[in-house]
């Protein structure tokens, strides 16, 4: 409980919820190929495209409103079919104008999927069944996307995940130095002492990524926040029954990244250029987070109620996505009875 709390996910691929339950992981089938700069990371991102599309089986993209997607779009064939979520209330954040644009520019056969909690509430238990553990926000609205591409008989789904990681885009973990102990309160995703009787710090992911008493920031996130990511996309197309593909997980970069350039204003550096040698003269547009409609979801959200939990939580000190993840824990509990 503490570490999914934490990390989002069990780190420890020694630990479950109990014996029966077996956590699923990403793990790459082949070793991630090392790139130097924007002209070899380029290179292989088109081979990875040109294999996925010169296959038999049919390939849709999902299309966001940022670079990593847009050179996706770039790069597949024309006509190819596109899909961007659109959550169905109000207050939520859409990216669909840019990504009809995206779309428009390289002559792609755009659709937009809207998102309910319907969608929601009727995948969870399945994605949790299936993953062994609960499920990050993104997963239900990934498997409504799969099962609309898989019904429409497309058997492999390319997103632009893992290129934040990969390349420097998580620009507020990587703004500053720190410490174990200060990257442990910035990373955490929810503070399990905040939430749980029983309260575990479980440092020891963040402190095997230190050095001279700072953490390798860059290196937690392509390694342990990649492996965490990875595994919801994956999980959610697997239950859908569709191939999860990514150019981008698929690489590493070879020499440190420049976090000098990174903290200027320049994060994911070689994918800027790579955008602006596709897109000459088109200003790519603020990257808005992947929609996801939780702090609509949970506003009137009461708090768990089983006794693992404390008693005085203050639930309204929470972000959506915080409740979320105290909502699916409670969820993954009852629905295994443990």
């Amino acid at each position: 409980m503490n570490s999914y709390l934490t990390y989002r996910y069990i780190v420890d691929e020694n630990k479950s919820f109990s014996d029966e339950i077996i956590p699923h992981y990403y793990n790459s089938s082949s070793k991630r190929i090392e790139v130097l700069d924007s002209g070899d990371t380029l290179e292989n991102i088109k081979r990875t495209i040109n294999d996925t599309f010169s296959s038999k089986d049919s390939t849709a993209l999902m299309l966001s409103g940022g670079i990593d997607s847009a050179i996706l779009a770039r790069l597949v064939p024309k006509g190819t079919k596109a899909f961007t979520f659109q959550p169905d209330l109000q207050e939520s954040v859409s990216e669909v104008e840019i990504a009809r644009e995206v779309a428009k520019m390289n002559e792609l056969d755009h659709e937009v999927i809207k998102i309910s909690w319907d969608d929601y509430d009727s995948s969870i238990d399945s994605l949790m069944t299936q993953k062994g553990a609960p499920i990050h926000s993104i997963e239900p609205q990934i498997y409504k996307a799969a099962s609309v591409a898989k019904n429409m008989g497309y058997e492999k789904l390319l997103f632009g995940e893992a290129a934040d990681a990969v390349f420097g885009g998580l620009s507020g973990l990587l703004s500053k130095d720190y410490t174990v102990e200060e990257f442990y309160k910035r990373y955490s995703f929810v503070d399990s002492e905040l939430v749980l009787k029983d309260f575990q710090k479980i440092i020891s992911p963040i402190k095997a990524y230190e050095t001279n008493g700072e953490v390798d920031v860059h290196g937690f996130l392509n390694e342990v926040f990649f492996k965490e990511s990875n595994s919801s996309y994956e999980n959610a197309c697997n239950l859908a029954g569709i191939e999860f593909i990514s150019p981008f997980n698929k690489l590493i970069m070879k020499k440190p990244l420049d976090l000098e350039r990174v903290r200027n204003g320049e994060n994911k550096y070689i994918l800027r250029e790579i955008y602006n040698d596709l897109y000459p003269g088109v200003t790519p547009r603020p990257k808005l987070p992947m929609p996801r409609p939780v702090n609509e979801f949970f506003k009137n959200w009461g708090g768990p109620t089983r006794d693992e939990f404390r008693s005085d939580i203050e639930i309204t000190n929470f972000t959506g996505d915080q409740k979320w993840m105290i909502y699916c824990l409670e969820r993954f509990l009852n629905l295994f009875n443990l």
